[in-house]
């Protein structure tokens, strides 16, 4: 690998007095002249003149608040312009610093920067006393600006020539990964502000997020408390996550973009940390607003654009069920098992608040669990009139898929069938996979037991396809365990064989220790 080092040093004099012209801030050079700023490596980064005049203020200010009458006199001093550009401007330079704390925002005094910074070049300019020089004077002041502009473009130039094919090839890899195939997984929202009145946050801008991105033919965003049972899955905490955990997660899950954010700043100046971690690569950045609702709809499009070109956003207005603290302790009580417990917590929450639809749909899958299937029909019938006029799509496809569920245990599997059929449909509108899959294994279920054994076979490797687009190896796994189960039902070994490995393979690969120990015993019983 070939180093060039490039020295610019200027030694002229301007009353005594030292003009800097670039500063070196985390490994980061700023040019005063040119108004540029650069990486260590030469890149340089896209900055607007009046965002790097604001950056040049704070940075020359180090150490000392910078009040926002200040940065709006000497920036803007000529043009009338509202409060709203030194947020859009300060945004930008923490998008520019997206691993480090650069500005902290102090109130009532301004804005603070907080990394070292260190001079590197300086032009002085020496005025000559001499009266026969005094009319070359401010030719010489134009000459040495434009000698510095020129200066600090040809180190910019330069050292992007060298760093142009490595700058390329990570901007072909990330528009590679622009169109996302598999799942998304936007992880629980880090609150670091103080107070009671953001403690909704954790689950709830998760919550809102994810209702607000759209699926596709070739993805699709996991739902808030499905992603709590992966996150169970990978034995990975809801608060504090790290990049084992995130490593962790892609492993017994089938998502190809995992979403981590921390909420940072203060009521009406929010900083959204975010990290966007792919298999093969990460990507970071900070989104600030001062309204926490106008955060949340520029992270969604974010996340958006990443998923697609063509996503957009569900456009719905609401007031996320995951706002109540306890629907999130309820889902992880269950998660651990502890159905009583968590029935508890969710008949409180219903009781006091109908329309918590997830809460709603979650105890009657919890009066399922515990075979209380009469009382988890009776609060469907109750629930689902006013879930339908609520036009939450994503919870009336589930509430259908429970309410067919509730038929088949109790042995109306003509009912059962026909809701199927309406829960597929609300399914499809909506590109919801897992429900799609979820429904297909129903479905095969009552094929099942009026031994079609044809569209039984047919629905498993339906059931099995919907969670590869999802790219779900538990999915996928128990989906080639059914198929097994069909085999041996059938009296089929090479078929039975086959399939059982298959999902052995899938459950050792990603890890699957639960799956994979029901599985080698499934095969051990196998014609036994």
């Amino acid at each position: 690998m070939l180093f060039f080092r490039v020295h610019v040093r200027f030694n002229y004099k301007f009353h005594g007095q030292a003009n800097n012209l670039i500063y070196q801030t985390l490994n980061h050079r700023i040019c005063e002249q040119a108004l540029s700023v650069t990486t260590a490596d030469g890149t340089p980064l896209d900055i607007r003149p009046k965002t790097c005049q604001l950056l040049l203020l704070l940075i020359k200010s180090s150490g000392q608040p910078v009040s926002k009458k200040s940065l709006l006199e000497t920036v803007w001093k000529d043009s009338v312009v509202s409060e709203q550009v030194v947020f859009q401007s300060i945004n930008e330079i923490r998008q520019l610093f997206p691993n480090d704390d650069v500005i902290k925002t102090i109130p009532k005094q301004g804005y603070l920067w907080l990394p070292k910074v260190e001079p590197l070049e300086s032009v002085t300019v020496e005025i000559a006393n001499n009266s026969t020089r005094k009319n070359n004077t401010k030719r010489t002041q134009t000459q040495v600006n434009r000698l510095a502009v020129l200066c600090c473009s040809l180190v910019a130039v330069i050292l992007l020539l060298f760093a142009f094919k490595k700058y390329d090839i990570s901007t072909g890899s990330q528009n590679a990964q622009q169109q996302v195939k598999g799942s998304i997984i936007i992880l629980p929202t880090q609150n670091h502000i103080i107070g009671n009145d953001h403690n909704w946050v954790k689950l709830g801008m998760m919550d809102q997020v994810i209702q607000r991105l759209p699926n596709s033919k070739h993805n699709a965003v996991l739902a808030t408390d499905y992603v709590l049972q992966v996150l169970n899955r990978a034995n990975a905490p809801q608060d504090n996550i790290q990049v084992q955990d995130i490593q962790k997660i892609f492993q017994v899950s089938g998502a190809e973009l995992v979403v981590l954010s921390k909420l940072l700043g203060s009521p009406h100046d929010y900083q959204l940390v975010y990290t966007l971690h792919y298999r093969d690569y990460v990507k970071k950045g900070v989104i600030t607003n001062g309204n926490i609702q106008s955060l949340i709809d520029d992270f969604s499009q974010l996340i958006a654009k990443q998923i697609g070109g063509n996503s957009q956003l569900v456009h719905q207005m609401y007031e996320t069920d995951f706002n109540n603290q306890m629907l999130g302790m309820a889902i992880e009580t269950s998660n651990e098992g502890n159905y009583q417990l968590a029935k508890s917590m969710l008949e409180t929450i219903v009781l006091s608040n109908p329309d918590n639809y997830t809460a709603q749909r979650i105890l009657i899958e919890i009066w399922l669990r515990l075979k209380q299937f009469e009382q988890a029909k009776i609060h469907i019938k109750n629930v689902l009139p006013a879930l339908l006029n609520s036009k939450n799509e994503g919870e009336i496809t589930r509430l259908l898929h429970l309410k067919a569920l509730s038929f088949y245990v109790t042995y109306d599997d003509k009912t059962a069938s026909k809701v199927a059929e309406q829960a597929l449909k609300s399914a499809k509108k909506n590109n919801d996979w897992l429900l799609m899959a979820q429904i297909k294994n129903l479905q095969a279920a009552i094929a099942l037991n009026t031994q079609d054994y044809v569209l039984v076979e047919k629905l498993y490797k339906e059931e099995k396809e919907h969670h590869q687009v999802l790219r779900c190896p538990v999915g996928e796994a128990h989906s080639w365990a059914n198929l097994a189960k069909l085999a041996k039902i059938q009296k089929q070994p090479e078929k039975f064989h086959y399939s059982i490995d298959k999902a052995i393979s899938i459950a050792k690969h990603r890890d699957l220790d639960l799956q994979l120990a029901f599985f080698i015993e499934t095969k051990q019983m196998s014609f036994n």
